[in-house]
């Protein structure tokens, strides 16, 4: 039998494409602070993970403030678009 392994998720992490959001985050940046929020880059795909770092503002929060596209919805305009 497989013991259980003590995990976390992160459940405010998002994935954002950088097309259109990179203005927009760095104006995120701007009004809160560089260490406001955590941004990792995913390879070659042009994407990142986007992390609040503040207590009292979430990441979705960030995205709704800033009018960040995250990926799911920038998938669903581009399969629209075309």
């Amino acid at each position: 039998m497989t013991p259980l392994l003590n995990a976390s998720l992160d459940l405010n992490l998002r994935v954002v494409h950088y097309d259109y959001n990179i203005n927009r985050l760095q104006a995120l940046f701007e009004k809160y602070g560089p260490t406001a929020a955590t941004t990792e880059h995913i390879g070659d795909e042009c994407l990142f993970i986007l992390c609040s770092q503040l207590r009292d503002k979430s990441t979705d929060e960030f995205i709704a403030g800033f009018a960040i596209e995250p990926m799911r919805d920038y998938l669903t305009r581009a399969r629209r678009d075309r």
